[in-house]
């Protein structure tokens, strides 16, 4: 690692912009067991930080570590994390992202996308606009990492995360939409449930622990 560090510092003077570097470096170079990230907010900086990194000195500007292997687990959140604008900036630049947003949007009575990135906090507060803005969130977030090939080993979820999460496991498919009172319809059907449990499309049992307490309940879904 020092031997690496001590040969960039040598090039790094002539080799263009620290971003262009840090790109290089990040994405055109095999990725080893033990890494090194240097911070900082200017050019001296990520020099200064570089150059402790070669010297093996501690310095704040240098982060050292090596890959943990593990199960990898994704948590989806619940009403009270909802913020204007959530998204906004992957919306514009992720076409999957965005038609899985679109989606979920094109489903709603209301224009969900226009009170996301809109100016009115009061009414994204308002329940029956923060869940299914969530669950749009965390349903087009999850297919975006989907789609850079990562895969989580295990999910949970608290309140409308739980129903987001259970989605994109397969629990029920795209027929079964969640409501803001915590139930899912078929809108074909008509038919409502409560979510606490559900089979999956191979007609295991899955079963949804909830949040908010109380019993569990498994039902068996069509």
């Amino acid at each position: 690692m020092r031997a690496q560090a001590a040969r960039l510092l040598e090039v790094v003077d002539g080799a263009g912009s620290a971003a262009d570097v840090g790109l290089s470096l990040a994405l055109t170079r095999s990725v080893f067991e033990d890494r090194a990230v240097v911070v900082g907010s200017g050019v001296e900086d990520l020099r200064g930080g570089l150059a402790a990194l070669a010297s093996g000195e501690a310095d704040a500007r240098v982060v050292r570590g090596a890959v943990l292997r593990g199960r990898t687990a994704f948590v989806f959140a619940g009403q009270g994390s909802q913020r204007l604008g959530m998204g906004r900036e992957l919306y514009e630049a992720y076409p999957v992202f965005a038609e899985v947003f679109d989606a979920v949007d094109a489903e709603l009575p209301f224009d969900l996308r226009e009170i996301v990135f809109g100016d009115d906090a009061e009414l994204l507060n308002r329940t029956e606009f923060t869940q299914p803005a969530l669950f749009a969130l965390e349903v087009a977030l999850f297919r975006l990492l989907e789609s850079w090939g990562v895969r989580p080993d295990v999910l949970a979820g608290h309140s409308i995360g739980e129903i987001a999460a259970a989605h994109v496991a397969g629990v029920w498919n795209q027929n079964w939409q969640a409501y803001p009172d915590g139930s899912l319809r078929n809108p074909q059907s008509g038919k409502c449930l409560d979510v606490s449990g559900a089979n999956s499309s191979d007609g295991t049992l899955v079963h949804l622990w909830s949040c908010h307490g109380g019993a569990n309940q498994k039902w068996t879904l069509p």
